[in-house]
């Protein structure tokens, strides 16, 4: 046989056994070294394509298409500094558990060191960031079963027994376009089982993610700290991914009577979930030093990573004498505030179901519920008091009231997923809220929002549902310099058509930095820190013939948003604050809540 066609059946044979596994979606930027990789997932109808200019843009659309689906999508680069631009994705992926597939494509290992072109040490060039690194060799015809396996370990990496990215780095040598086997050759590789696989479409190896064993003495120990328990508390965080995990939070919740404090991307902040013992209101309520101290439970309960309100830390390291049971399936130590007595390395919904199991309906010191209702509800007051202020807080908080419930809401950092925090207005229906919070960076929103987008496109065709019954795809809240850093996001949105419907707050400069003590130090602080930027973006959106609209005020924000939302395709509608006025209200609206706190003291 002739060996030029070894390149083409290697790849294929790699994706198709991913294929077999259950990955459809491919993102990819456009290269030579990669070729092979390309043409192999072009050529197979199993997998949906998505094409991007910028590998960093293609890397995060594939973080957000894991955001969504809970299975990773293959992110494919040529060799050299374009497998460098997917470091940013690799990262939050990891940080936030969030699965994905990296696929390098390499030069031979002869070349590295050496000053062929487009060549750098690609072998774990992600450090400590991915779960495994694959260092694959140039094809061998002998090494095809292994080949398959390796990809059977990738796919299971990302998976189990907590998701994150998975690096594979493969080499291949010219010539890179497709050559098929000659059927005339005697030595037919046709019938080898690494070239064809395994029959009837299986996977070569059966992958079955693994999953923690937990002694029953441990949970035994955690049910007796929460049978013992009469001020108990629940603290849900980030990054909770299973659909029923907020069933599981509110049975723990009514079984043992603890309130629960709700990050908001903890998936039971908005919706039924803990409704009637759901605290909204946390960050304020452990903003004044008197009402933590007067609300100091006897145990807590944290579920996921800790969430994002500064104070709500505060509160929690304060508690360190108290006992606290962590349970969290993250691929970091959700515990940075080593404030933890008791720490359950493993899926989340599978403990709460165990402790539930083991639990008996119990009641809890009334005064510890009714007290954490009172002061949530009399801050709420105050909020709904200040709504006719035109600042970032109400802004994010109309648009968390006002997305559909059959759409989904993305919140950036830095400042709206705080303000959704502290700000976010109850609703009675499920809100779907992702955001970036693994390693809090503001890069790669615009095209993980795209990533999110698609994917939820593609799901709503498997369950047959038009377009007009399901609304925009994605609402996103993002800041005007996050938006900069990710301009080249909107060619995937405009090109792919997707409904996505961003909001950009533009207070020209990064605001977030009136919320630090540098804030008082200037001119150093405008200069170097804030950073104005005179920009507005209407000429972004006509370079991809984005739907653009621009407000100003409470009532165009309202009718220009409830507008929008009903069209189809991708829109931007620009959302211009001033920063000063906004951290004068901020520090106003948190006053008048410090004052009604202390008339209830």
């Amino acid at each position: 046989m002739h060996d030029l066609s070894l390149t083409t059946v290697w790849s294929r044979a790699f994706v198709d056994e991913l294929a077999r596994l259950g990955v459809g979606n491919v993102a990819l930027a456009p290269g030579s070294r990669s070729t092979p990789l390309v043409m192999a997932c072009a050529r197979d109808d199993r997998f949906q394509i998505w094409t991007h200019l910028d590998e960093r843009s293609a890397g995060f659309f594939a973080l957000g298409i894991g955001k969504d689906t809970g299975t990773p999508c293959v992110v494919i680069t040529t060799s050299g500094t374009a497998a460098a631009n997917l470091f940013p994705a690799v990262i939050e992926a990891y940080q936030s558990g969030v699965p994905l597939l990296v696929l390098t494509a390499d030069r031979p290992p002869l070349l590295r060191g050496t000053d062929a072109n487009q060549t750098i040490d690609q072998s774990k060039l992600y450090g400590s960031y991915v779960k495994s690194h694959f260092e694959v060799g140039e094809p061998k015809w002998r090494d095809l079963e292994r080949l398959r396996t390796i990809a059977c370990r990738a796919y299971l990496g990302t998976q189990s027994p907590n998701s994150g990215p998975v690096h594979v780095n493969l080499a291949f040598e010219k010539p890179l376009e497709p050559q098929e086997t000659e059927a005339s050759i005697g030595q037919e590789p046709e019938g080898l089982l690494g070239h064809n696989g395994r029959p009837k479409g299986r996977p070569f190896v059966s992958v079955v993610p693994t999953e923690v064993s937990i002694p029953l003495t441990e949970m035994v120990e955690i049910q007796e700290l929460i049978e013992r328990s009469t001020r108990g508390l629940i603290v849900a965080g980030g990054g909770l991914k299973t659909e029923d995990l907020g069933e599981q939070i509110d049975d723990l919740s009514q079984t043992t009577g603890f309130p629960i404090i709700a990050d908001p991307l903890s998936g039971v902040r908005f919706g039924h979930s803990g409704k009637n013992l759901r605290v909204n209101r946390s960050h304020l309520i452990c903003g004044h030093a008197r009402l933590r101290e007067l609300l100091r439970p006897d145990l807590i309960v944290r579920i996921g990573s800790t969430p994002i309100s500064e104070t709500v830390s505060t509160f929690l390291q304060e508690c360190s004498d108290v006992s606290q049971v962590v349970i969290s399936a993250a691929n970091n130590w959700d515990d940075h505030l080593a404030v933890s007595s008791h720490y359950v390395p493993a899926d989340e919904k599978s403990v709460l179901e165990i402790l539930n199991g083991l639990i008996e309906e119990r009641a809890v010191a009334t005064e510890w519920k009714q007290d954490w209702k009172k002061f949530d509800k009399a801050i709420e007051d105050v909020l709904a008091g200040n709504t006719e202020r035109y600042f970032e807080g109400n802004i994010t908080r109309m648009i968390g009231a006002l997305v559909p419930s059959n759409s989904a809401l993305f919140v950036s950092n830095s400042m709206p997923v705080r303000d959704l925090d502290v700000f976010g207005s109850d609703r009675p229906d499920a809100l779907e809220v992702y955001g970036n919070r693994g390693a809090s960076g503001i890069d790669g929103i615009v095209s993980t929002v795209a990533g999110i987008a698609g994917s939820r496109e593609g799901r709503l065709k498997d369950r047959d549902l038009s377009k007009e019954a399901c609304g925009t795809s994605v609402v996103a809240v993002l800041g005007d310099v996050a938006f900069c850093h990710d301009m080249n996001g909107l060619m995937t949105i405009a090109k792919y058509k997707l409904d996505v419907l961003m909001v950009v707050i533009n207070n020209d400069g990064s605001g977030i930095f009136h919320k630090l003590p540098i804030r008082d130090y200037d001119p150093e602080f405008t200069a170097y820190f804030t950073i104005p930027h005179g920009l507005e973006f209407e000429a972004a959106a006509q370079l991809y013939g984005i739907t653009y609209r621009k407000v100003a005020e409470s009532s165009q924000l309202f009718e220009c948003f409830s507008e929008l939302i009903m069209e189809k395709g991708p829109k931007i509608l620009e959302v211009q604050v001033d920063q000063d006025w906004n951290w004068r209200c901020h520090r106003e609206i948190v006053r008048e809540v410090n004052k009604k706190i202390e008339e209830l003291l």
